[in-house]
């Protein structure tokens, strides 16, 4: 699903226009990012958590030459998903997966 089709969805959900869904997306997504770039974790209830994780630096191997290859520390972004988006996952078009 694209960002302009989750529009389409909020704007025949709720009634408003395509613009006004699309710039309330926007400032969601910005609020979003903001929250997670300056380390803080974002819960959406029934979603899940977004997160940034610090990866510390480790020695990695170059697979062409086999020579170790330092890899720098690194800021990820992790998401858990939710219980009840795990139980939905779970029963995905009715198939239960292992």
């Amino acid at each position: 699903m694209t960002k302009s089709e989750i529009t389409y969805v909020v704007s025949q959900c709720t009634g408003i226009p395509c613009t006004v869904a699309s710039q309330v997306i926007d400032v969601f997504i910005d609020a979003l990012t903001d929250a997670i770039a300056s380390g803080g974790a974002v819960k959406v209830n029934g979603l899940g958590v977004f997160e940034a994780v610090k990866k510390a630096p480790r020695v990695g191997r170059n697979v062409r030459t086999g020579e170790q290859v330092q890899i720098p520390a690194t800021v990820r972004v992790n998401f858990r998903p939710s219980a009840k988006l795990d139980k939905k996952m779970g029963t995905c078009n009715g198939l239960k997966q292992d």
